[in-house]
């Protein structure tokens, strides 16, 4: 058998050369690659396949919401458009005043101010309430202004209390009135 395989081997070697065995030794091993590393190549091309899948979903999503979102511009005029003018003020500082007498505050001295700033597209009027009366009730009447004037913030709420003891709280309130510059 060994000399079988010998004698083989040198007909071989003999025929196609040492270049030839070399040649073929080389297709054998791209061979043997071929047949371990294709599984993993296509392995790998799928998972490749489905990041891309995912990426190209994301990107289409990305567009869509961009395509779908409001221009900040048109937003902003929409705001604006959307705050009343400054010819309503007297009916807006009625109904403070009448908010304030629904929750049982009287309201003796309240300072106005109307603020423009350069270059802004609003005006502010601020209201400053001192008001002395129960905690509650101040509470009561700053929340139903809030809720009832869409346009008012409350820029600032201060409460003191002379004594401890007493039910009466001395509290101060600045609102500001948003309006359209026209």
């Amino acid at each position: 058998m060994n000399s079988v395989w010998l004698n083989t081997r040198f007909q071989i070697l003999r025929r196609i050369g040492v270049s030839g065995l070399m040649g073929l030794l080389l297709l054998a091993v791209a061979g043997m690659t071929a047949y371990f590393l294709i599984p993993k190549a296509k392995e790998q091309s799928l998972v490749l396949q489905q990041e891309q899948s995912v990426a190209k979903d994301s990107v289409t999503k990305a567009n869509e919401l961009r395509r779908k979102s409001p221009n900040t511009v048109s937003q902003l005029q929409n705001f604006l458009n959307w705050l009343p003018p400054l010819a309503s003020n007297a009916q807006d500082v009625d109904k403070l005043f009448s908010l304030a007498i629904d929750s049982g505050i009287e309201l003796q001295k309240v300072d106005y101010q109307l603020t423009t700033e350069p270059g802004a597209q609003f005006l502010r009027y601020q209201v400053t309430v001192p008001v002395k009366d129960k905690y509650l009730a101040v509470r009561q009447f700053a929340s139903g202004a809030l809720n009832s004037l869409p346009h008012l913030a409350l820029d600032e709420l201060q409460f003191s209390r002379p004594q401890s003891t007493a039910d009466v709280v001395d509290a101060q309130l600045r609102f500001t009135f948003f309006y359209r510059a026209e």
